[in-house]
């Protein structure tokens, strides 16, 4: 049940460059296209409570109806409390429902801090290298499935606004790396702090997104994986809700977002404008991370499937084996493999397949 209320007069120039914005194609790590128009845009979201409080699934299927009539949304919730993408490899959930159906679109979203690290106490946004190392993890699968990766480029904690330059860093980077469509949602939160800081996205612990925050988040993906926002925006929709602490699904069905007109109008103009950021080049490469390495050297990675974001299978290097130990298998590496790679010795280079939790440790 949809209620759309009516849009207030916009002075002339701000209404040109909100139906400029409208109508621009987003700029992320890749480009999203339409997929084909005769049956439903069909998406899984992968994440935890930023995704399932105030069900933003739900909300993207009413912002849908009506940015896009007749073409239908149809969306998934694999999401666990506080649950890592790590996490969610590690136990096989989301695996299972990335080969289920045929997906046009598959939502990762990361814990809010990449994980859990603390200073003197205090928490802060963790390394990527884990993020990175389940997001390539992932892609892989989602590639094999047919569908494309996309990522829910998040927000930072309400009083910690120095952290999103971290958070877009690591979004930013591996979406480029891997050619995955970035929802700069983060983004669209750092205009609305910045010039309507009245609009409070922000639910009462200061982390998680209010109604408005959730509204917001859904204009985004709307405009990035459909292309498109509606004229009349829905800033009142009804539907299934979850259970803050754990994501169970409630039984009952209720407003997930009421809004006013002037704040629905401020936060689809903060959706239209928000662009994803150019990532910023890493002062070193991280553990399991190929960019920053020499293109010889990366090269040769590619070629003997070392790295995990290739089309190559993620076999890793084993040592040689000791003295009186069975001559482990594996093949010859050439000269110009073994100088790349720094391995100088004559010997010889096996190669195994390791679990999914040694692939998450990059070992």
């Amino acid at each position: 049940m949809v209620h759309a209320l009516p849009w207030p007069p916009m002075t002339t120039w701000k209404a040109l460059a909100l139906a400029a914005a409208l109508a621009a194609t987003p700029a992320a790590g890749a480009t999203a296209q339409a997929p084909n128009a005769t049956r439903p845009v069909r998406i899984l979201f992968i994440g935890n409570s930023y995704t399932y409080f105030n069900n933003l699934p739900g909300i993207l299927e009413d912002f849908a109806r009506a940015a896009t009539p007749g073409r239908l949304v149809e969306t998934e919730l694999v999401a666990v409390g506080g649950a890592t993408l790590q996490q969610h490899w590690g136990s096989g959930a989301a695996l299972e429902r990335i080969h289920r159906k045929g997906w046009d679109y598959v939502v990762l979203q990361e814990q809010s801090m990449l994980g859990w690290a603390q200073v003197d106490g205090r928490p802060v946004v963790n390394r990527p290298d884990q993020f990175h190392r389940a997001v390539r993890l992932f892609d892989r699968e989602i590639r094999l499935a047919g569908a494309k990766t996309v990522l829910y480029h998040t927000w930072s904690a309400k009083d910690s606004p120095a952290d999103q330059a971290a958070l877009d860093r690591a979004y930013q980077s591996i979406g480029k790396e891997l050619g995955a469509v970035v929802v700069p949602v983060g983004a669209a939160w750092d205009l609305i702090r910045a010039t309507a800081p009245a609009v409070e996205l922000y639910h009462e612990d200061g982390r998680h997104p209010s109604a408005a925050g959730s509204w917001l988040a859904a204009a985004v993906f709307s405009k990035t994986l459909l292309g498109a926002l509606p004229n009349n925006a829905p800033s009142r929709i009804v539907g299934p809700r979850y259970r803050p602490d754990d994501g169970a699904p409630l039984d009952s069905v209720g407003p997930l977002v009421d809004l006013d007109s002037a704040t629905a109008r401020v936060l689809l103009e903060a959706a239209a404008a928000a662009q994803p950021l150019s990532p910023a080049a890493p002062a070193a490469a991280a553990e399991g991370d190929l960019t920053g390495l020499p293109p010889s050297r990366r090269r040769a990675y590619v070629r003997l499937g070392l790295s995990q974001g290739s089309d190559a299978p993620p076999f890793h290097p084993r040592p040689p084996a000791r003295r009186g130990h069975l001559r482990p298998r594996g093949r010859s590496l050439s000269r110009l493999d073994r100088v790349a790679i720094g391995w100088l010795g004559g010997h010889r280079f096996p190669y195994h397949r390791p679990d999914p939790a040694r692939q998450l440790r990059g070992v």
